[in-house]
């Protein structure tokens, strides 16, 4: 059996005391009744006798029970006369409330010592368990001030109203001290108060679950996202938000761990308020009491739908970069091929001089095909490290054009195809770099060379529009599928593989173009109707208002005959140095070679060359420093130093320039370029 509760031995007291009385009642009205019923006395006295023995032991063990009970629980007693109004408490109660319990004291003063903000409670609990004898339970949480040192502290009262012909007559209970309870209950209010304002602030979805895997409480987080209210996702309800295809699948795996009691962990998608579904990360963890049953689940769901999109986009990267690096050797292979053989062929004893032509032609396109791809790359590594800068100026449209169209002929005239163009009458003016601009349509043009059969149509039309100009370049070639064309303009992409489509090319020439057309202020895009309907790349571009301003481009009046220099050439590379000397002497030009810095700077001055041709990269002194000792000597400030270097980008040739440097070419060397810089003036 269970042990009574205080309440029930004190009414157990209370019934007691009242036998007691009953029973003493019953002796004096025995002890009275005179001498005629002296043995109905005795016999009557020994039972009353009997029965009050008995009640006196019941109730002196009630009594210590009592007070057992009372000293564990640290609890005191009070005694409330309903009806007059006096209050009898023992010293634990007086302790509590600060008042000497040996005090007459009425209800009226107890509750002035109730704190004003609880009087309101403490009537309406005692309003309550006076208003029915059927539930006359009393209990009730206030707060007292102490009379003795003005303290407040909590207090917990339970108790019962005891009735008489119906009326409130009496209330007897018990008052504890629950000030740590209270403080601690606070404590932990705001604790979880502060917990869930931190949920609500984690980018997280974020859950608490019943032991049964219902869910009781989301973050906010979680409302934002789903656009769910608590009532509809309240238990059971976050099913709602699933995509019913996975959810099979997801609630197996939660019912496992509900089982099993095992962490949860799973990506599924959820949906949105916006009504698209996102991956998640999902983890749950099961919270245990001492004895290990869980009491709790706590949850989390991670957005990771742009991580996962990032690791797709890595892997299509990757796949990329291997399929361009195999490209790459491929192109590379593809011109070295033909100027080896070219080579055997030059040096044959019997090979004419109609074979040598051909074989320096052959030569010729070769190697402008691999400093084409070389310039490429390196056009492609600016733009992406955002190093690429445009020289604009105001230019005509239609000459560069027709220079991109010069530039691809050779390749339109070996396929077989039919190139056709159409300018408008009316100059069309653009502030851009002409060399970028060639680069665009001489891009598109090749591009439409490659990928269309031999004996094909490529036609390059330009119009108008306003303040823009529509250049358009279309071929009958094997045509973009609809879900290429916008990945056509992304890095190391080809649309076509196949061996049987084999045309050359890294993948990246489109992206060039997209690039370099938006840093003028454009924007290009391609049209087909798919594979063998052949495409379109239209760019278009700004264009400045009509002005008679517009300065036209004079042509070149440099004299590239100029008679004879006195070069120095300087580089590591013996054949380098030696090939270019060879080629200098050919036209005409008397020229030294060395192959360090330091011997550069002697020879330069002994030998005292108009022009020294240098390279960067040297033993013993680099480029820069040996131009910059020259610079410094009497002798060689006027000195035409040009730099020939493999390293092109701007920076290079910004720090070339501040070293002192004239020119900076690209190896290999254009010798066009070389015979322009050679025929300027001497420097002054």
């Amino acid at each position: 059996m269970s042990k009574p509760t205080l309440a029930e031995l004190q009414e157990e007291n209370l019934a007691l005391r009242q036998r007691l009385e009953e029973a003493e009642a019953v002796l004096h009205a025995i002890s009275t009744d005179g001498v005629d019923a002296v043995v109905v006395q005795r016999e009557g006295e020994t039972q009353v006798r009997m029965l009050l023995q008995e009640a006196e032991s019941a109730l002196r063990d009630r009594e210590d029970q009592l007070q057992l009970a009372k000293g564990a629980a640290q609890l005191g007693i009070q005694d409330y006369d309903l009806q007059s109004g006096r209050i009898q408490w023992d010293e634990r109660a007086g302790d509590l409330w600060g008042i000497d319990p040996s005090a007459p004291l009425t209800i009226a003063a107890v509750v002035a010592s109730v704190h004003p903000d609880d009087q309101a409670g403490f009537h309406a609990a005692l309003t309550r368990a006076r208003a029915s004898p059927r539930d006359a339970r009393y209990s009730a949480q206030f707060r007292v001030i102490s009379s003795r040192d003005k303290k407040s502290r909590w207090i917990e009262a339970n108790g019962k109203v005891f009735f008489n012909a119906g009326r409130a007559v009496r209330l007897i209970h018990t008052v504890q001290d629950i000030t740590v309870r209270k403080l601690s209950e606070v404590t932990l209010r705001d604790s979880e108060q502060q917990l869930r304002a931190l949920a609500d602030t984690l980018p997280q979805l974020a859950w608490t679950a019943r032991p049964d895997g219902s869910i009781e409480w989301y973050n906010q987080r979680w409302y934002e996202y789903t656009g769910t209210t608590p009532e509809q996702v309240e238990g059971w309800g976050w099913q709602s938000v699933h995509d019913p295809a996975v959810l099979p699948q997801v609630m197996d795996a939660y019912q496992k761990s509900l089982i099993t009691g095992v962490p949860f962990d799973m990506v599924f998608p959820l949906r949105g308020a916006d009504g698209v579904f996102r991956s998640f990360l999902t983890r749950t963890m099961p919270l245990r009491d001492e004895q290990g049953r869980i009491v709790r689940w706590i949850g989390t769901n991670t957005d990771i739908s742009a991580q996962l999109a990032l690791e797709t986009a890595l892997r299509v990267q990757d796949r990329r970069k291997d399929e361009f690096l195999a490209t790459l050797a491929h192109e590379l292979r593809g011109p070295l091929a033909p100027l080896s053989s070219m080579l055997e062929v030059m040096e044959l004893a019997d090979a004419d001089v109609v074979q040598r032509k051909s074989a320096r032609q052959t030569m010729q396109r070769q190697l402008g095909h691999l400093v084409r791809l070389v310039d490429d790359l390196l056009d492609v590594s600016r733009i992406t490290r955002d190093k690429l800068s445009l020289r604009k100026q105001c230019l005509e449209l239609a000459p560069i054009i027709q220079q991109a169209v010069e530039t691809c002929r050779a390749a339109v005239q070996d396929a077989g195809h039919k190139l056709e163009f159409d300018l408008p009458n009316t100059p069309i003016h653009l502030d851009a770099d002409a060399v970028r601009l060639v680069q665009i349509f001489s891009n598109l043009i090749h591009n439409a060379c490659k990928y269309t059969d031999p004996g094909g149509r490529i036609a390059v039309t330009v119009k108008r529009e306003d303040n823009e100009v529509r250049v358009s370049v279309k071929d009958s070639g094997i045509g973009i599928p609809a879900d290429k064309l916008r990945s056509v303009f992304e890095l190391f992409v080809q649309v076509d593989r196949a061996l049987e489509r084999a045309q050359g090319g890294l993948g990246i020439g489109l992206t060039l173009v997209q690039r370099l057309v938006s840093m003028h202020g454009g924007a290009v895009r391609a049209y087909s109707e798919g594979a063998g309907a052949g495409s379109e790349f239209v760019v278009t571009l700004p264009v400045l208002a009509e002005s008679s301003d517009v300065p036209a481009v004079a042509p070149s009046t440099t004299d590239e005959t100029r008679s004879a220099r006195r070069i120095l050439v300087v580089d590591d590379n013996r054949d380098s140095a030696l090939s270019m000397a060879r080629l200098l002497k050919i036209v005409g030009h008397e020229v030294r070679t060395v192959h360090d810095g330091l011997e550069a700077v002697q020879a330069a001055e002994d030998y005292r060359p108009e022009v020294v041709l240098l390279d960067i990269g040297l033993p013993q002194l680099n480029g820069y420093e040996v131009c910059e000792a020259i610079r410094r000597q009497p002798w060689g400030q006027d000195m035409t130093i040009i730099a020939i270097s493999g390293w092109g980008q701007d920076s290079d040739r910004q720090k070339s320039k501040e070293a002192g440097f004239d020119g900076h070419l690209i190896k290999p060397v254009a010798f066009t370029d070389l015979k322009r810089l050679l025929a300027q003036p001497q420097r002054a």
